[in-house]
């Protein structure tokens, strides 16, 4: 289904909030489209919306999929969000895909200097005299063994990357590990870039997959809803 531009009859839609703790899913109705905004009134305020917060919004089956949107404005009737980036269509596989919030840290290095990851996570806690840690979006793609994220400088494929992070549903421990960056996609005139996991000890993969399967459990329980 594809929403059609001006005031609608109420669209159901499920909005998603990955970043709270818990997670959080409460149902929505799309009042207005305007091609690049959604007025939505919501039914149930378990959520305090917070401007220029990001939250995902799932329409079903169709083209329109679920979006990536961020808060615009907060009023009694309901919430104004934008687009971001494109619609994707839901996914169907036994692992979907999974998107969320990670407090993400990284160093970048070019592609013969691997020795710079490895040496580091002997001792990663220890920080060193002027270093500077760049600060992607926090809203992301992960699984347990990669991850990809939109960052406004350019970072070479195949360079290597120093990483450290948060993962908002398990606490305020700070976890490391090594990063390849494996691939480039253009979207919608954002950047992203997908890096593959490495030099992973068990204790960060173990958290790793415990997070995703959080978030997973979120998502599978909104496809569920979506389809009684």
């Amino acid at each position: 289904m594809l929403i059609p531009i001006g005031t609608v009859n109420r669209i159901p839609v499920t909005i998603m909030r990955v970043s709270q703790d818990p997670p959080v899913v409460v149902d929505g109705s799309v009042v207005r489209f305007d091609g690049k905004r959604y007025d939505i009134e919501v039914t149930d305020w378990t959520i305090a919306f917070k401007e220029g917060e990001q939250l995902l919004l799932d329409f079903g089956e169709g083209e329109t999929g679920r979006r990536r949107t961020r808060v615009e404005a907060v009023s009694e009737e309901g919430i104004t969000v934008s687009l971001i980036g494109r619609p994707r269509p839901r996914d169907r596989r036994f692992f979907p895909r999974i998107e969320g919030y990670f407090s993400l840290e990284y160093q970048v290095f070019p592609p013969d200097r691997r020795d710079a990851v490895t040496r580091w996570l002997e001792h990663p806690h220890l920080a060193e005299a002027g270093e500077v840690w760049s600060q992607p979006d926090p809203f992301v793609e992960f699984s347990a063994t990669g991850i990809k994220f939109r960052a406004d400088e350019d970072l070479e494929v195949g360079s290597w990357l120093r990483l450290r992070f948060k993962l908002p549903l398990l606490g305020d421990e700070v976890y490391y590990c090594g990063g390849k960056v494996v691939r480039r996609d253009d979207q919608d005139g954002e950047t992203w870039f997908a890096v593959a996991l490495v030099d992973v000890d068990d204790h960060v993969s173990d958290m790793l997959m415990e997070y995703t399967r959080r978030c997973q459990d979120l998502v599978l329980g909104l496809d569920a809803l979506q389809e009684e």
